[in-house]
């Protein structure tokens, strides 16, 4: 059975193309950046941390296709203009960083909000959400709420999740425009 983030990558690889525009809401250490900068044409990478962004700026640095923003996620309609084929968002905190520093609900509500409404038609966002710590915990009861309300007759979502895990392990959640 595949692992989480394994799951999130499997799906990507099966939809994207080497002309998409990607978004990576949470770029962290530059793992899910090196993933899309690989298949793609662009990935915008934001991260609110300066030392995120420089850190992924030198593992990247033979990438040529990736724009490195330094601002919330939330602000994705000030630098991506074009329709998003691919989004990925990876909640919580920055590894090997400050866990006093994380994402928020209402921020990541907005973005995802901003960026479903930018896909393309067949595009897709996943979301990896961390409920273990306490600002994680909150953060994806309150996406959930708001990804219930989503029109069905334009978006499905799926979640995917080990049921039988303890201590409220990761998921990922999987939003498809349809129309």
């Amino acid at each position: 059975m595949e692992k989480i983030l394994e799951f999130v990558r499997n799906v990507i690889v099966k939809k994207i193309k080497s002309t998409d525009i990607c978004v990576d809401a949470t770029c962290g250490r530059g793992n899910d950046t090196l993933f899309l900068s690989k298949l793609a044409k662009k990935v915008y990478a934001f991260d609110i941390q300066k030392e995120a962004i420089d850190y992924s700026k030198e593992l990247l640095k033979d990438y040529h296709n990736i724009e490195f923003i330094n601002d919330s996620h939330e602000n994705i309609l000030n630098y991506v203009n074009e329709d998003i084929n691919v989004a990925m968002f990876n909640l919580g905190y920055l590894p090997k960083g400050d866990k006093k520093i994380t994402t928020k609900s209402a921020s990541t509500i907005s973005s995802i909000d901003k960026t479903i409404k930018k896909l393309a038609h067949n595009g897709i966002v996943s979301v990896v959400c961390y409920p273990g710590h306490p600002e994680g915990y909150i953060e994806s009861k309150e996406l959930l709420e708001y990804l219930r309300g989503i029109n069905q007759k334009e978006y499905d979502i799926v979640r995917y999740d080990f049921i039988n895990q303890i201590n409220h392990p990761p998921f990922a959640l999987i939003i498809e425009r349809i129309k």
